[in-house]
């Protein structure tokens, strides 16, 4: 628990931080996605090996720009979310959090055993790398439904 008055003056700082912390998640977002255009713009000019190192390298620093605005911004809103025992701070979040990484552990090793199982028996290692792909696109499907159980246990 915190203090008398902490709690008041954290809503508060966190309120007026919350536009920064929106305005610095665009900015991470778009210097990332744009972050390929450098890389691109190599592709469609002679061919100058130079040229290509440079825009790759021109690329990883907006890239790198971009990850420092969501770092930044993220650890100053986790505070004052912890300190206010807000999102995934709050005991249902904590809870939720828990659940969620249980069943992630337990999904992630059992695709690891199937691909493991199938590639040895099959020894065919060229073909069962498709479990991946799948298993990623399928672990979509299991947060939303550990999300959908996490809010019926709320309920």
């Amino acid at each position: 628990d915190t203090e008398y008055g902490v709690t008041g003056l954290a809503k508060e700082k966190q309120k007026e931080y919350r536009s920064t912390y929106i305005k610095s998640n665009i900015v991470g977002v778009c210097l990332c996605v744009l972050s390929p255009i450098a890389v691109l713009s190599g592709v469609f000019m002679p061919k100058n090996e130079l040229f290509g190192v440079l825009m790759l390298s021109l690329m990883l620093v907006i890239v790198g720009i971009g990850v420092s605005c969501f770092i930044f911004s993220g650890v100053r809103w986790a505070s004052y979310q912890r300190l206010l025992k807000e999102g995934e701070f709050a005991k249902e979040g904590k809870r939720k959090s828990k659940m969620k990484e249980t069943v992630d552990t337990i999904y992630w090793l059992a695709v690891l055993c199937v691909y493991l199982g199938w590639s040895f028996i099959s020894d065919d290692w060229g073909k069962t790398w498709i479990v991946w792909p799948i298993a990623a696109v399928l672990s979509a499907i299991v947060t939303v439904v550990c999300n959908a159980i996490g809010v019926s246990d709320k309920e």
